[in-house]
């Protein structure tokens, strides 16, 4: 039987989601939850792993046993019930044999907040990223276009080596205003490497404030040669917002 957890969490105290040794990853707690409740091992695979202190309002992993005791309905609370605080599972329900939440997956949406107001951080700590300069939205949305659809992305990745060239389609990069002092981000993508949404975010707004310039951008996009950009925000305000399958 192949079961789909649909969960969302708060990243500030994990060292990101894939399991590593001596150091507490979502990855590590809810395979030791779920196998306190099959009373045996359980393996998870997850849409994809996101990095130390970025948070998910929506992730999916996916999961086999043999046999369920209970309702998904009642998992899903008995579940929650040992999970700590910072993890919580929305629901959990029955797919097909072949489904795979990572393979299967056919976007990813993330959303990346950020804030003008320094007060902010006394209350949003780890949560959004205080950018205390003045930002022009027109030129946010004078930028971003440049970096909507099929591109090489390896100036603004971390990732050493890619199957693929660094090529990934993004969809969408929409702006929104939560409040006076607050902007999220939105970027909807076939896929993203590691650093990539915190660095292509960090360009933008750098743009936005007038502390770059258009050309530093269209250089490290163009550029046949890697040459990755060091500007990059930090995990705090980003968020994995959705997944579509």
């Amino acid at each position: 039987m192949n079961l789909l957890i649909k969960f969302m969490y708060n990243g500030s105290n994990f060292n990101g989601y894939q399991i590593q040794p001596n150091k507490r990853t979502i990855q590590q707690e809810l395979e030791e939850k779920l196998s306190i409740i099959f009373n045996g091992q359980v393996k998870i695979f997850a849409s994809g792993r996101t990095d130390a202190g970025v948070h998910a309002l929506n992730q999916y992993a996916n999961f086999k046993v043999d046999k369920l005791k209970y309702s998904v309905k009642e998992l899903t609370y008995r579940l929650n019930k040992i999970l700590p605080n910072d993890i919580y599972v929305k629901s959990i329900k029955k797919v097909t044999d072949d489904f795979n939440a990572r393979f299967s997956a056919k976007a990813k949406v993330y959303d990346y907040y950020l804030t003008r107001n320094i007060k902010n951080r006394v209350f949003c700590d780890k949560q959004i990223y205080v950018f205390p300069f003045d930002i022009d939205l027109k030129k946010i949305n004078e930028i971003k276009k440049y970096f909507i659809g099929e591109k090489s992305f390896m100036n603004f990745t971390s990732k050493k080596e890619d199957q693929n060239d660094f090529k990934r389609i993004i969809y969408s990069i929409t702006t929104s205003l939560i409040d006076d002092e607050t902007i999220r981000i939105r970027l909807k993508g076939n896929g993203f490497m590691m650093y990539q949404v915190r660095m292509i975010v960090a360009n933008i707004i750098n743009y936005a404030a007038s502390r770059i310039t258009k050309e530093e951008i269209l250089n490290k996009l163009e550029s046949k040669e890697r040459n990755i950009t060091s500007l990059c925000f930090p995990p705090d305000g980003l968020y994995l917002y959705d997944v579509k399958y």
